[in-house]
């Protein structure tokens, strides 16, 4: 499993969520949209918010071909013209919950069966900004992987 198929997947696992707030929120891995469904459209040139999207990268531990590191990131979006600064919040903490559930999230990231979590992910960085026209809070993750 490649670090685009790892975004996707866990995009997935935040699609299927069933906490009300990430209703008519549309999911990204990289540059693809990926749908609850588990259909995905590669190359979206226009983004719909609000929006959550992840990136995914791997780093191998010096001598190791089989362990390594991973960093997620997730930035949660939100039009603050159509949003309250409560419903970001909400959103939030619902992708909070995802990556806080470390079976759901092991299962959903090993889902091709080449590469597992070695244990919880640790949320590093979390600042959230207001800008002119939405809500955006950036959240980083980083957690051990082993490849299978």
């Amino acid at each position: 499993m490649n670090a685009h198929d790892s975004a996707i997947a866990l995009s997935l696992a935040l699609a299927r969520s069933t906490d009300a707030s990430l209703a008519g929120v549309s999911f990204y891995a990289h540059d693809t949209e990926v749908f609850a469904d588990g259909t995905t459209v590669a190359k979206v040139e226009e983004i719909e918010l609000p929006a959550v999207f992840v990136r995914v990268r791997f780093d191998s531990l010096a001598g190791s071909a089989l362990i390594g590191k991973a960093r997620i990131e997730v930035d949660v979006e939100s039009q603050s013209d159509d949003d309250s600064s409560a419903l970001h919040s909400q959103r939030e903490s619902a992708v909070r919950a995802v990556f806080s559930d470390f079976a759901g999230l092991s299962s959903a990231f090993n889902d091709g069966g080449t590469v597992a979590l070695c244990g919880p992910l640790c949320l590093v960085d979390n600042e959230p900004e207001v800008q002119s026209r939405a809500f955006k809070t950036p959240l980083a993750y980083k957690g051990g992987i082993q490849a299978l």
